[in-house]
């Protein structure tokens, strides 16, 4: 019953619509169990018994969750019809083209830490629509990819990632979370976000912007590169997060006059973006749930900064799509890779693309990434141990 309320409250902030966009389908009802979080498809206790080491650390459970964002909605997407069902023996036969040929991971160094790489062999894998496009997100034991204009789920067990699902989007997404209770929403900058329901199918919401989920508790954030203010969601209220009045030098409030990525790990934000008072320097900043600033980064990131973070049993781990670099716990860059040193470490002989990174219960970092041969981008995932 709580929840409900949550959900009714924060439903009503928002305004999110329950009008299908496909007039020949409906927003499934209470019956299909899109809203009951605990039935929408993910794996089940028995199957996460099996894969304590790969699932992400969680808080306890009795918190409530931003899962109330989708208590409403509009289809704007579905799975394959059954004319179009991948078959088992469909998905075994399924070949990549110019997969790039492999060596076997070396360990680098890195800022005095030894940093070994261990293959996920992904089952049915596939091109890439591009190299700077793919982006992911673990909730349990699947791992969710998003490649343009579709949604690839993938079950980890163990060193193997099998295919599970293929779902077709209709909208230009770049960023893909998911909250406390495992849905995964797909937003943009200049979209309304979207959620996978239970029945495979996409329904969208009146949320316009990125979103960056909690997976532990009922907290999110808004945002977007052309957007004044962060916007924070819980407890079914909407107000302002600590970062407002971005493109205005007089009343700005923190560091930050343009986001660029956004990413909730546990109960730490971590922000990236240009730092105002730095001659728009590409920084990375960290609070807590309550806006509060933990550190900024002594050092600016490279290139166009930084696309994921999350934290490691000794500080920092961050990607940009050609570097790895790991930052201390009070904000100094303690080192970044080498040209060259990220097809060492991962075992690859072409262009590797570093994309998402995700800290794992046994101190590890799942890292996705592409590797490219002969123009095509291949999608790859490894196990990072040694920081």
């Amino acid at each position: 019953m709580k929840k409900k309320i949550l959900a009714f409250l924060l439903a009503a902030a928002l305004g999110i619509s329950c009008t299908a966009c496909d007039p020949k389908k409906k927003t499934p009802d209470s019956t299909d169990n899109v809203f009951d979080r605990a039935n929408t498809g993910h794996t089940t206790d028995t199957e996460k018994s099996t894969m304590t080491d790969i699932a992400r650390p969680t808080e306890t459970d009795t918190q409530t969750d931003v899962s109330s964002l989708s208590n409403s909605s509009s289809e704007i997407g579905s799975s394959q019809t059954d004319e179009d069902t991948v078959t088992d023996t469909e998905l075994i036969e399924a070949e990549i083209d110019d997969e790039p040929e492999d060596t076997e991971p070396q360990a680098i160094e890195l800022a005095g830490y030894t940093l070994q790489a261990e293959t996920i062999e992904m089952d049915n894998g596939f091109n890439a629509a591009s190299t700077d496009r793919i982006t992911g997100e673990l909730t349990g034991d699947t791992l969710y990819i998003m490649d343009k204009n579709k949604l690839y789920g993938y079950y980890i067990s163990g060193d193997q990632a099998e295919k599970t699902s293929e779902t077709n989007l209709f909208a230009d997404y770049t960023k893909i979370d998911a909250d406390s209770s495992g849905t995964v929403y797909l937003s943009g900058d200049d979209l309304n976000a979207a959620y996978l329901a239970g029945d495979g199918n996409i329904y969208e919401t009146d949320i316009s912007g990125k979103m960056a989920l909690s997976d532990a508790m009922d907290f999110g954030l808004v945002y977007s590169k052309k957007s004044d203010n962060v916007l924070k969601y819980s407890q079914g209220e909407t107000e302002n997060w600590t970062l407002t009045n971005m493109l205005d030098d007089k009343t700005r409030t923190g560091d930050f006059n343009m986001i660029s990525n956004i990413e909730i790990v546990g109960e730490k934000v971590f922000v990236t973006g240009s730092a105002a008072q730095e001659n728009n320097a590409r920084k990375l900043g960290i609070f807590d749930m309550d806006g509060e600033l933990i550190m900024l980064s002594d050092d600016k990131t490279s290139g166009t900064g930084i696309l994921s973070v999350t934290d490691t049993p000794n500080g920092y781990m961050a990607c940009s799509h050609g570097t790895l670099s790991l930052w201390n716990f009070d904000g100094s860059l303690a080192g970044i890779s080498t040209s060259g040193s990220l097809s060492q470490l991962f075992g690859v002989r072409g262009t590797v693309t570093l994309d998402r990174l995700f800290s794992l219960n046994d101190g590890t970092v799942l890292v996705l990434c592409t590797a490219e041969s002969n123009g095509k981008s291949v999608p790859r995932l490894y196990k990072i141990s040694g920081f």
